[in-house]
Protein backbone atom coordinates (compact mmCIF):
# COMPACT_ATOMS: atom_id res chain seq x y z
CA UNK A 1 0.00 0.00 0.00
CA UNK A 2 1.30 3.60 -0.53
CA UNK A 3 3.76 5.82 2.05
CA UNK A 4 3.24 9.42 1.75
CA UNK A 5 6.48 10.71 3.70
CA UNK A 6 7.61 14.08 4.68
CA UNK A 7 10.98 14.30 5.76
CA UNK A 8 12.80 17.61 6.92
CA UNK A 9 10.41 20.21 5.07
CA UNK A 10 10.24 23.64 5.92
CA UNK A 11 7.93 26.42 4.58
CA UNK A 12 8.17 30.12 5.04
CA UNK A 13 6.63 32.99 4.15
CA UNK A 14 9.05 35.84 3.93
CA UNK A 15 10.43 36.08 6.91
CA UNK A 16 7.80 33.85 8.82
CA UNK A 17 8.72 30.39 8.72
CA UNK A 18 5.44 28.10 8.99
CA UNK A 19 6.53 24.46 8.99
CA UNK A 20 10.09 23.84 10.46
CA UNK A 21 11.80 20.47 9.63
CA UNK A 22 8.68 18.48 9.48
CA UNK A 23 9.04 14.66 9.23
CA UNK A 24 6.08 12.62 8.76
CA UNK A 25 4.67 9.51 7.71
CA UNK A 26 1.14 8.68 6.64
CA UNK A 27 0.21 5.53 5.46
CA UNK A 28 -3.00 4.45 3.23
CA UNK A 29 -5.75 2.80 4.83
CA UNK A 30 -5.91 5.27 7.93
CA UNK A 31 -7.81 8.73 8.24
CA UNK A 32 -5.16 11.15 9.97
CA UNK A 33 -5.94 14.48 11.24
CA UNK A 34 -3.76 17.57 11.51
CA UNK A 35 -4.84 18.93 14.23
CA UNK A 36 -3.67 22.52 16.07
CA UNK A 37 -4.02 26.14 16.77
CA UNK A 38 -4.32 28.50 13.97
CA UNK A 39 -0.84 29.61 12.34
CA UNK A 40 0.25 26.12 13.77
CA UNK A 41 1.76 25.00 9.56
CA UNK A 42 -1.67 22.39 9.09
CA UNK A 43 -2.69 24.20 5.77
CA UNK A 44 0.73 24.59 4.24
CA UNK A 45 2.10 21.20 5.58
CA UNK A 46 -1.06 20.20 2.70
CA UNK A 47 -0.43 22.90 0.32
CA UNK A 48 3.55 21.84 0.02
CA UNK A 49 1.79 17.97 -0.45
CA UNK A 50 -0.53 19.44 -3.12
CA UNK A 51 2.14 21.55 -4.82
CA UNK A 52 1.01 24.92 -4.54
CA UNK A 53 3.92 26.07 -2.03
CA UNK A 54 7.11 24.81 -2.73
CA UNK A 55 9.13 24.04 0.42
CA UNK A 56 12.58 25.28 1.54
CA UNK A 57 13.88 22.26 2.16
CA UNK A 58 12.91 18.54 2.88
CA UNK A 59 11.41 15.80 0.37
CA UNK A 60 7.37 14.90 -0.26
CA UNK A 61 7.62 11.12 -1.43
CA UNK A 62 4.65 9.00 -2.56
CA UNK A 63 5.74 5.32 -2.59
CA UNK A 64 9.33 5.56 -4.31
CA UNK A 65 7.88 9.15 -6.99
CA UNK A 66 9.46 12.48 -5.57
CA UNK A 67 6.12 14.80 -5.59
CA UNK A 68 8.63 17.98 -5.89
CA UNK A 69 10.01 16.77 -9.01
CA UNK A 70 6.71 16.23 -10.65
CA UNK A 71 4.69 18.83 -13.04
CA UNK A 72 1.55 20.25 -11.75
CA UNK A 73 -0.36 17.66 -14.01
CA UNK A 74 1.14 14.90 -12.97
CA UNK A 75 0.80 15.97 -9.63
CA UNK A 76 -2.72 16.11 -9.98
CA UNK A 77 -3.10 12.96 -11.27
CA UNK A 78 -1.50 11.63 -7.54
CA UNK A 79 -3.01 14.35 -4.91
CA UNK A 80 -6.08 15.52 -4.77
CA UNK A 81 -7.44 18.40 -2.52
CA UNK A 82 -10.92 19.06 -1.28
CA UNK A 83 -10.45 23.10 0.22
CA UNK A 84 -12.68 24.62 2.76
CA UNK A 85 -15.75 25.44 1.47
CA UNK A 86 -15.08 26.86 -1.38
CA UNK A 87 -17.08 28.78 -4.13
CA UNK A 88 -18.63 26.95 -6.93
CA UNK A 89 -19.64 28.28 -9.60
CA UNK A 90 -23.05 28.47 -9.98
CA UNK A 91 -23.40 28.11 -13.45
CA UNK A 92 -22.59 24.40 -13.61
CA UNK A 93 -24.32 21.29 -12.53
CA UNK A 94 -23.25 19.32 -10.06
CA UNK A 95 -21.80 16.36 -12.85
CA UNK A 96 -19.93 19.00 -14.61
CA UNK A 97 -18.11 20.34 -11.63
CA UNK A 98 -17.18 16.23 -11.28
CA UNK A 99 -16.47 16.24 -14.70
CA UNK A 100 -13.39 18.92 -13.51
CA UNK A 101 -11.76 16.55 -11.65
CA UNK A 102 -10.88 14.55 -14.51
CA UNK A 103 -9.00 17.45 -16.07
CA UNK A 104 -5.35 16.12 -15.18
CA UNK A 105 -6.59 12.84 -17.29
CA UNK A 106 -7.88 14.22 -20.53
CA UNK A 107 -6.23 14.92 -23.66
CA UNK A 108 -7.36 18.67 -24.77
CA UNK A 109 -7.48 17.90 -28.21
CA UNK A 110 -10.08 14.88 -27.71
CA UNK A 111 -12.02 15.83 -24.82
CA UNK A 112 -13.72 13.39 -22.41
CA UNK A 113 -15.08 10.12 -23.69
CA UNK A 114 -17.07 7.41 -22.55
CA UNK A 115 -14.11 5.94 -20.02
CA UNK A 116 -14.26 9.72 -18.10
CA UNK A 117 -18.06 9.81 -17.62
CA UNK A 118 -18.41 6.11 -16.02
CA UNK A 119 -15.65 7.69 -13.75
CA UNK A 120 -17.42 10.97 -12.95
CA UNK A 121 -20.40 8.57 -11.99
CA UNK A 122 -18.85 6.41 -9.75
CA UNK A 123 -17.07 9.39 -7.85
CA UNK A 124 -20.51 10.60 -7.58
CA UNK A 125 -21.53 7.26 -6.32
CA UNK A 126 -19.38 7.13 -3.65
CA UNK A 127 -19.58 10.74 -2.08
CA UNK A 128 -23.19 9.89 -2.29
CA UNK A 129 -24.64 13.06 -4.34
CA UNK A 130 -26.06 10.83 -8.04
CA UNK A 131 -29.55 12.15 -7.23
CA UNK A 132 -27.86 15.66 -7.60
CA UNK A 133 -26.06 14.91 -10.92
CA UNK A 134 -28.17 17.30 -12.87
CA UNK A 135 -28.97 20.26 -9.89
CA UNK A 136 -27.34 23.39 -10.19
CA UNK A 137 -24.57 23.60 -7.81
CA UNK A 138 -25.97 26.70 -6.62
CA UNK A 139 -28.88 25.81 -5.94
CA UNK A 140 -27.16 22.86 -3.13
CA UNK A 141 -26.29 23.47 0.63
CA UNK A 142 -23.23 23.50 2.25
CA UNK A 143 -23.18 19.84 3.07
CA UNK A 144 -24.32 18.98 -0.44
CA UNK A 145 -21.33 20.95 -2.13
CA UNK A 146 -18.75 19.76 0.37
CA UNK A 147 -19.68 16.25 -0.78
CA UNK A 148 -19.70 17.68 -4.82
CA UNK A 149 -15.84 18.54 -3.66
CA UNK A 150 -15.30 15.53 -2.38
CA UNK A 151 -16.67 13.89 -5.63
CA UNK A 152 -14.62 16.21 -7.86
CA UNK A 153 -11.51 15.47 -6.07
CA UNK A 154 -12.49 11.31 -6.54
CA UNK A 155 -12.89 11.84 -10.11
CA UNK A 156 -9.14 12.26 -10.08
CA UNK A 157 -8.73 8.86 -8.95
CA UNK A 158 -5.87 10.22 -6.57
CA UNK A 159 -3.55 8.30 -4.57
CA UNK A 160 -3.42 10.73 -1.84
CA UNK A 161 -6.50 12.84 -0.92
CA UNK A 162 -6.19 15.97 1.48
CA UNK A 163 -9.02 17.73 3.14
CA UNK A 164 -8.16 21.55 4.31
CA UNK A 165 -10.93 22.01 7.20
CA UNK A 166 -13.07 21.03 5.17
CA UNK A 167 -16.61 20.37 7.42
CA UNK A 168 -15.37 24.09 9.06
CA UNK A 169 -18.03 25.47 8.24
CA UNK A 170 -20.84 23.30 7.86
CA UNK A 171 -23.35 22.01 10.70
CA UNK A 172 -23.19 19.22 12.84
CA UNK A 173 -25.35 16.78 10.90
CA UNK A 174 -22.78 17.27 7.88
CA UNK A 175 -20.05 17.74 9.65
CA UNK A 176 -20.56 13.71 10.56
CA UNK A 177 -22.34 13.19 7.07
CA UNK A 178 -18.56 14.55 5.77
CA UNK A 179 -16.16 13.05 7.78
CA UNK A 180 -18.26 9.83 7.76
CA UNK A 181 -17.74 10.05 4.17
CA UNK A 182 -14.43 10.71 4.49
CA UNK A 183 -13.20 7.96 6.59
CA UNK A 184 -15.19 4.92 4.80
CA UNK A 185 -12.80 6.31 1.49
CA UNK A 186 -9.54 6.14 3.49
CA UNK A 187 -10.24 2.46 5.15
CA UNK A 188 -10.61 1.65 1.51
CA UNK A 189 -6.97 1.79 0.83
CA UNK A 190 -6.43 5.92 0.34
CA UNK A 191 -3.47 8.27 1.80
CA UNK A 192 -6.05 10.48 3.37
CA UNK A 193 -4.99 13.35 5.29
CA UNK A 194 -7.67 15.68 7.03
CA UNK A 195 -6.66 19.25 8.94
CA UNK A 196 -9.40 19.50 11.24
CA UNK A 197 -9.92 22.52 14.16
CA UNK A 198 -13.16 20.32 16.19
CA UNK A 199 -10.30 17.89 18.78
CA UNK A 200 -13.81 16.35 19.58
CA UNK A 201 -14.55 15.34 16.19
CA UNK A 202 -10.81 14.38 15.14
CA UNK A 203 -10.60 11.91 18.35
CA UNK A 204 -14.45 10.19 16.90
CA UNK A 205 -13.39 9.87 13.45
CA UNK A 206 -9.69 9.86 12.67
CA UNK A 207 -7.44 6.93 13.27
CA UNK A 208 -4.25 8.45 13.43
CA UNK A 209 -3.68 12.62 15.26
CA UNK A 210 -0.62 14.44 14.12
CA UNK A 211 -0.78 18.13 16.52
CA UNK A 212 1.20 20.87 15.14
CA UNK A 213 2.50 23.85 17.26
CA UNK A 214 4.44 26.86 15.88
CA UNK A 215 5.25 24.76 12.55
CA UNK A 216 6.71 21.50 14.30
CA UNK A 217 5.28 18.07 14.80
CA UNK A 218 4.46 18.69 18.60
CA UNK A 219 2.52 14.64 19.18
CA UNK A 220 1.58 12.07 16.90
CA UNK A 221 -0.13 8.93 17.27
CA UNK A 222 -3.72 7.17 18.21
CA UNK A 223 -6.08 10.04 19.39
CA UNK A 224 -5.99 9.30 22.91
CA UNK A 225 -2.08 9.33 23.12
CA UNK A 226 -2.20 12.99 21.48
CA UNK A 227 -5.18 14.44 23.12
CA UNK A 228 -3.75 14.65 26.21
CA UNK A 229 -4.41 17.67 29.00
CA UNK A 230 -0.68 18.53 28.77
CA UNK A 231 -0.34 18.48 25.05
CA UNK A 232 -3.21 20.33 24.46
CA UNK A 233 -2.41 23.31 26.97
CA UNK A 234 1.33 22.99 25.22
CA UNK A 235 -0.23 23.47 22.14
CA UNK A 236 -3.77 25.87 22.37
CA UNK A 237 -2.58 27.97 25.88
CA UNK A 238 -6.02 26.65 27.28
CA UNK A 239 -6.70 24.36 30.59
CA UNK A 240 -8.60 21.22 29.52
CA UNK A 241 -10.11 18.36 31.23
CA UNK A 242 -9.84 15.23 29.16
CA UNK A 243 -12.76 12.34 29.49
CA UNK A 244 -14.11 9.37 28.02
CA UNK A 245 -16.41 9.57 25.13
CA UNK A 246 -19.58 7.31 26.82
CA UNK A 247 -20.20 5.37 23.83
CA UNK A 248 -17.34 5.28 21.37
CA UNK A 249 -14.43 5.46 24.27
CA UNK A 250 -12.58 8.24 22.36
CA UNK A 251 -10.95 11.11 23.93
CA UNK A 252 -13.41 13.57 25.06
CA UNK A 253 -11.54 17.06 25.25
CA UNK A 254 -13.49 19.75 27.59
CA UNK A 255 -12.44 23.45 28.70
CA UNK A 256 -11.88 23.51 32.47
CA UNK A 257 -12.76 27.32 32.81
CA UNK A 258 -14.81 29.44 30.75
Amino acid sequence: MDLLRLSAVSIAYGARQALRHVSLDVPAGALVALVGPNGSGKSSLLHAIAGTVTPQAGTIHLGGIALTTLTATARARLVASVPQSARLAEGFSVAEVVMMGRTPHIDPWRGSRHHDAAIVAEAMRAAGIEPLADRWVGQLSGGEQQRVLIARALAQQPRVLLLDEATAHLDVHHQISVLGLVRILAHQGRVVLAALHDLNLAALYADHLVLLAHGTVLASGPPAQVLTAALIEQAFGVSVIIATHPFHGTPLVMLRDR
